[in-house]
């Protein structure tokens, strides 16, 4: 299992690393820690990085998906069933969502649904699985903080012959959702032109 801390004004102790690393036995813990905080996408990427393995599947430290979303994704993965998974949320997922997080992320599908008609509309799921194709496209991503997974899906979605695969996943009980701040927001937007300005002419380069 790798681990990636996107640094902090709090560091992580090595009693801590080495209670991860007893939990997991006997799988083995590479724990990855950034110098300073660069965001989820840059985290990521260096996680997948570092991977080995034949097949990846990435997820937030709370874990808040069913441990069985997890599970199923690698089985599929290992049948050779799809490159690339994504995790998708259903209606019941939202409940327990705040307003605000809930509408930001409804508008989102909502544009690639319906104005760039992509099959894959919930790309900000915060679990993903993919094999050796889905890697070397994860790893051009540039956005490093919450708008590379639609970057990410974006590109899966131009390559040819990948299969990419939405799966539906189960919010766990209990989960709690972080506040996000203002100015991430207004970061993203700028990021979420920059990919829909790329999406439209892609979209339109193919009917010529």
């Amino acid at each position: 299992m790798i681990v990636v801390a996107d640094g902090g004004p709090v560091k992580i102790s090595s009693a801590s690393i080495a209670a991860m690393s007893e939990a997991i036995r006997p799988a083995t813990l590479n724990f990855i820690e950034n110098q300073h905080n660069a965001g989820k996408g840059f985290s990521l990427r260096r996680g997948v990085e570092a991977s080995s393995a034949r097949f990846q599947v990435y997820t937030d430290i709370d874990f808040p998906y069913e441990i069985a979303s997890m599970t199923s994704m690698i089985g599929i993965l290992k049948d050779e069933k799809a490159d690339v998974i994504a995790g998708s949320r259903d209606t019941k997922y939202y409940s327990g969502v705040p307003p605000f997080r809930r509408f930001i992320s409804r508008a989102l599908r909502g544009v690639l649904r319906h104005v760039l008609r992509m099959k894959i509309t919930d790309t900000q799921a915060g679990l993903k699985g993919f094999g050796s194709r889905g890697k070397e496209i994860f790893l051009r991503t540039r956005i490093n903080r919450f708008l590379f997974d639609l970057e990410f899906i974006f590109l899966a979605s131009r390559e040819s012959g990948l299969t990419l695969l939405p799966f539906p996943v189960s919010l766990r009980p209990g989960t709690r959702f972080s506040k996000m701040r203002p100015g991430i927001f207004i970061h993203e937007g700028f990021n979420f032109l920059i990919i829909f300005a790329k999406m439209l002419v892609s979209r339109f380069s193919k009917r010529q």
